[in-house]
């Protein structure tokens, strides 16, 4: 497997990912998780609207 951090749509799934981990730590201690995935959410859709698509 490749992971190519040069197209948009792999920084995406990777912020995606790290929300998703610290959602689970936050959870685990018994805190709001809610924030984390709206911070998240606002990130990867501002790096949807700011980075362009991979054009060849």
């Amino acid at each position: 497997m490749k992971i190519n951090l040069h197209e948009a749509s792999t920084k995406r799934g990777l912020v995606f990912v790290v929300t998703g981990l610290v959602a689970v730590v936050f959870w685990w201690f018994g805190k709001d998780v809610q924030p984390v995935l709206a911070a998240g959410t606002f990130v990867v859709g501002g790096l949807g609207v700011a980075l362009p698509d991979r054009a060849e």
